[in-house]
């Protein structure tokens, strides 16, 4: 088999992220691979749209919040622009098109792989765990991530009574 490079394309913030790693007989480098990033994005907002079902009907709805932000401006100014209406402001600063790429990061996966020929790399065993919880507390409750927190923190404290 060929070598594979692996590459990683998702989001974070600090609630959560999310991920998928795609990949390819090929090295690319950075600034290629930012690019494929960028361009495929792009396809999906300009044209294919459609792989997200929902994404047509979100744009144009403004967030509370920056309704709020508009009506809390008592100049109805963004970096000393006047405004007379909330849909030139959001216009502006770019609030019209809110879509969060938390949403759609999976799709531009999907794209990169029908765009530049990368392969979707699925998982044999994946394991992942609540990350907040103390390993060793007894009283946490993360449902099915305490069967295996339990039997880690099982384990870990008997080896360390053997110290």
């Amino acid at each position: 088999m060929a070598k594979q490079y692996l590459y990683r394309v998702g989001y974070y913030s600090y609630e959560d992220s999310g991920d998928v790693v795609l990949s390819h007989s090929r090295k690319i480098p950075k600034r290629e691979f930012r690019n494929m990033f960028v361009e495929a994005t792009l396809e999906l907002l300009l044209n294919r749209r459609d792989m997200v079902g929902w994404l047509d009907t979100d744009e144009g709805d403004y967030h509370d919040y920056e309704k709020k932000r508009y009506e809390e401006d008592t100049y109805n100014r963004y970096e000393g622009k006047e405004y007379v209406t909330i849909e030139e402001y959001l216009e502006e600063r770019g609030s019209k098109y809110f879509t969060h790429f938390s949403n759609i990061y999976r799709a531009v996966a999907s794209l990169m792989v029908e765009m530049y020929g990368f392969e979707l790399v699925e998982y044999e065993q994946d394991e992942a765990v609540d990350g907040w919880g103390a390993i060793c507390d007894k009283d946490r409750s993360f449902g099915e991530d305490d069967i295996l927190l339990n039997r880690i923190m099982k384990k870990f404290l008997a080896r360390k009574k053997k110290k």
